[in-house]
């Protein structure tokens, strides 16, 4: 995680990539290199997660329960950061959003 705070952006979007990229170097996927160029309602001949990322309420994403710090004195406490899965599981981080329910 380091990177994400040892330099200064002065744009946005280089930070977002960046993190991306480092979050899926923790959780050992492959990091999607390319990008579009044009912005669509609708993209074609993909998936479309965007919604996935809404500041809005969750939209039925369901996780196994893990592994937290204080789960013996507040519970399970879900739609946490993934930050909050991989300090708390490491490398098993990945294997439990593959398990993950959508």
């Amino acid at each position: 995680m380091e990177p994400l705070f040892t330099k200064t952006y002065t744009h946005l979007l280089p930070f977002n990539l960046l993190t991306t990229q480092t979050l899926c170097e923790c959780l050992q996927i492959t990091f999607p290199e390319g990008q579009t160029s044009v912005f669509r309602k609708k993209p074609l001949n993909c998936k479309d997660h965007r919604e996935l990322i809404s500041p809005k309420p969750p939209v039925g994403f369901k996780l196994n329960t893990y592994n937290q710090v204080f789960i013996e004195k507040h519970g399970f406490i879900a739609h946490l950061s993934v930050l909050d899965l991989l300090f708390n599981e490491g490398p098993q981080a990945a294997n439990l959003l593959k398990q993950a329910k959508i």
